[in-house]
């Protein structure tokens, strides 16, 4: 037992040595996509929100990431003139947490000292899964129809499984790192906007963030990783070395 605890420590001190940690914030705007939103996009529904990430890169080419965010949506009849005599509305604070895995595209040398691709730039792709809260507010006009009572009895807040995925861009400045990222995070309920059969039940809850990201990088420094030198080759020069004190012990002779 102690010879495998001193095997898994020597591993974790390792693998912490020569890999890197990534810690930051990312703040824009959030669009809800759900049943008082007959369009893909309702530009008057725009909200805002930020969140909180880590990623640890185990290679080049991929890397984890854990994410926490707090959102806040809007969604309503009145902004669509052949929705507006149902007059519902709804506010939404949706707050996800996930976890999930990137892909850096062109397989940086960022990470690991590679003259593949020798570039700042990393445009990646992010796939996960987690857990959202809900806290909506629903709300009717004078004139609204009233909601169907599966929807008005409905207990809320409600928590659900959700599936994040999107793209994004970063450039690495040294310990800095800033990017541009978009996330469709698709619901697995239909309730994060509090309505379900009182309008489109068939068909589960999604919303969009878009947003600035900044991270700071913990671990060796990026400018170790890109570097221009050519690697020295060690045998050359021990085979040179020893070429030289040949021809030296010729001439003696």
């Amino acid at each position: 037992m102690r010879k495998l605890l001193t095997l898994v420590f020597a591993l974790t001190c390792a693998i912490g040595y020569s890999q890197e940690f990534e810690v930051g914030l990312k703040g824009g705007v959030n669009l809800f996509h759900g049943d008082l939103v007959p369009n893909v996009i309702d530009i008057e529904s725009l909200g805002f929100g930020g969140g909180l990430f880590a990623r640890y890169h185990f290679s080049p080419q991929f890397d984890l990431r854990a994410s926490a965010n707090l959102g806040f949506y809007e969604s309503t009849d009145l902004n669509f003139p052949e929705r507006a005599n149902r007059g519902f509305s709804s506010e939404s604070t949706l707050i996800d947490f996930t976890i999930g895995a990137e892909w850096n595209l062109l397989g940086v040398n960022i990470y690991e000292n590679q003259k593949r691709f020798n570039s700042a730039f990393t445009p990646y792709l992010h796939l996960g899964v987690g857990a959202n809260y809900a806290d909506a507010e629903v709300t009717l006009t004078a004139d609204s129809r009233p909601l169907d009572p599966l929807d008005a009895n409905r207990d809320n807040p409600n928590i659900s499984m959700v599936v994040p995925m999107g793209l994004g861009i970063r450039y690495n400045l040294d310990r800095i790192v800033i990017g541009i990222e978009g996330t469709l995070t698709a619901g697995l309920d239909d309730y994060l906007d509090g309505i379900s059969k009182s309008a489109n039940s068939l068909d589960n809850d999604w919303y969009t963030s878009i947003g600035i990201t900044v991270a700071y990088r913990i671990g060796e420094s990026a400018s170790s990783y890109l570097g221009n030198e050519e690697p020295v080759d060690y045998l050359d020069g021990e085979l040179d070395t020893y070429e030289d004190e040949s021809e030296e012990f010729d001439g003696d002779n």
